[in-house]
């Protein structure tokens, strides 16, 4: 989430580092969310358009069929199903988002959990440095969750080996686009998005001005972290009872100024075949269940 101030262990406000790479644009052009004349699937189209570099956005295109016929749909799998598979597969349910048994957020005003937003940290970044070779490994020092523990702007974070750690309850409201906090009144907004970061550095891209930090990592994410995405995706959506809306942080910030550009170099194609396997893999029988953790 480039531009976002996030609070590390260390106590670094982000603020000061991202830079706000964006052109201005005034807010009269963002997205109508929540939009009771939209449905889930068009706002799903509206919200995964891919995001460029300096935060462009593709054009909507159809999304996966499969996907198509669940988003904002009841979910069918159950919980006991969802534990079963997390046991196969050794992954702690605190670590995706919290007791399944309990709701995801509310607004004070009533209205769950409707949106699922995904971010990248844009951070560390390496100024005009190559980036590490070792960032999707354990001996990448911020691919250690202690990094990143007491942040409380989001729910979880996703790291580049596929890990996870829950910060802020599913069932617990937090604010961290500028459409929540510039565009809806707290009461509104404050529990109605589930936001995830998958940890992603950045460096400078040389082709522009000098402390940006534009050039993300080839490719963006992980399989890993596509894979823990999709679970994290799967439990919040069962803990609502219905498919949440997906979507990238820079859409749901479309036309206000000083947008966000993340996630850069994120591979949706990817990300849905993972989701539609873990869905597989989670409905069939416990016998013939044969997940990864990773």
């Amino acid at each position: 989430m480039s531009m976002k101030s996030l609070m590390l262990t260390a106590g670094l406000l982000l603020s000061g580092i991202k830079v706000c790479i964006a052109p201005e644009q005034s807010q009269t052009g963002a997205i109508s969310v929540p939009d009771p004349a939209a449905s889930a699937l068009d706002e799903a189209r509206k919200l995964l358009r891919k995001v460029y570099p300096l935060g462009a956005l593709g054009e909507m295109v159809g999304l996966d069929p499969t996907f198509e016929s669940m988003v904002g749909n009841p979910v069918t799998m159950t919980r006991d199903q969802v534990r079963s598979y997390l046991a196969a597969v050794n992954i702690q349910e605190a670590d995706l988002g919290g007791n399944l048994d309990m709701a995801v957020s509310s607004t004070s005003e009533g209205s769950q959990a409707k949106y699922f937003v995904i971010h990248d940290t844009s951070f560390p970044t390496y100024g005009n440095k190559s980036l590490p070779s070792e960032i999707n490994s354990a001996s990448w020092q911020f691919n250690n969750f202690r990094q990143w523990r007491n942040n409380k702007v989001t729910h979880a974070f996703v790291n580049r080996m596929g890990e996870s750690i829950t910060v802020t309850d599913f069932s617990q409201g937090v604010m961290a686009t500028k459409y929540e906090i510039r565009m809806l009144e707290e009461a509104k907004s404050k529990g109605l998005f589930i936001h995830i970061e998958l940890i992603q550095p950045r460096h400078r891209d040389k082709r522009y001005w000098k402390g940006n930090d534009i050039a993300s990592p080839t490719p963006g994410f992980t399989d890993g972290q596509y894979r823990r995405l999709a679970l994290l995706y799967i439990t919040a959506s069962v803990r609502k009872g219905s498919w949440l809306i997906p979507g990238f942080h820079s859409c749901v910030d479309h036309g206000i100024r000083n947008k966000h550009d993340d996630p850069q170099g994120f591979e949706l194609d990817k990300w849905m075949r993972a989701l539609l396997t873990t869905v597989s893999d989670i409905s069939k029988p416990a016998a013939a269940k044969t997940g990864s953790p990773k």
